[in-house]
């Protein structure tokens, strides 16, 4: 596959429910994250999630002249109208082509016709790439900050660092949203946190600048959203100033 010409070759989003689609869907997650086989979500475990005969949740995949390169795997919860979107991950060489923006898309119109309102997922706060495609490109909300949610072993992105999260919600219907934002605009008190844009070079430059970082930031995001009810409505990727900037309401 030539990736140079990748820009131009369409992208098919397939839901997945082959063995050997799943075994590759288990297999990317090494490829993207590094991930050790104690940290994958294996194959058996997947299907038992979409089986044809008894779907439970939705995993869709993105390929590229018939080879996978990117999915997301989203499970049921114990509330009937809310999905949790696990996991999505798209190849190093894939990234910032949109692929994940039309994963979220195709996963919410499947979403809606199994009646669900709402999809959660977690996200490393200080990764600006993931800030703009859930809060900014698909209008989610923020209203819970978790401190060391995951341990990873022997992880090349992941290990040796605190797996901080913002859990946030993606509304399926857009009038949800619109409904949260106008309870918020009836107070005036809102805050902005920056963060850099390119948070794993600087982990990769010097750790302890970024242990810094993650520290302060950990104590701003616990203050303003767990202590002092402020939702995260918004956020800025300004490529002129190298920074990224949330938005946050009371």
């Amino acid at each position: 596959m030539n990736i140079s010409d990748i820009q131009a070759a369409a992208i098919e989003l397939r839901e997945l429910s082959e063995w050997s689609e799943l075994e590759k869907c288990a297999e990317l997650q090494e490829k993207i994250w590094g991930l050790s086989k104690e940290d994958i979500l294996p194959a058996h475990l997947m299907k038992a999630y979409c089986d044809k005969e008894d779907v439970w949740g939705i995993i869709v995949g993105a390929f590229v002249s018939n080879d996978m390169v990117g999915f997301a795997i989203t499970l049921p919860t114990a509330h009937a109208d809310t999905y949790l979107l696990h996991m999505i991950g798209i190849l190093p060489e894939f990234q910032h082509r949109g692929i994940g923006d039309i994963l979220i898309q195709r996963i919410k119109l499947l979403a809606k016709g199994k009646k669900i309102k709402s999809i959660s997922l977690t996200y490393d706060p200080l990764e600006s790439v993931n800030a703009n495609l859930y809060i900014r490109k698909q209008n989610g909300i923020c209203r819970k900050y978790l401190t060391d949610y995951y341990e990873f072993h022997g992880s090349k992105t992941h290990s040796g660092f605190a797996a901080d999260r913002f859990r946030v919600e993606l509304f399926v219907e857009s009038e949800e949203r619109v409904k949260l934002l106008s309870d918020l605009k009836k107070g005036s008190e809102s805050v902005t946190i920056e963060i850099p844009l390119n948070f794993q070079q600087l982990k990769n430059q010097n750790v302890q600048n970024a242990i810094d970082l993650r520290e302060k930031t950990r104590s701003l995001f616990s203050k303003y959203i767990n202590n002092e009810n402020y939702v995260v409505t918004d956020f800025i990727y300004d490529r002129k100033k190298g920074a990224g900037l949330y938005f946050l309401r009371r």
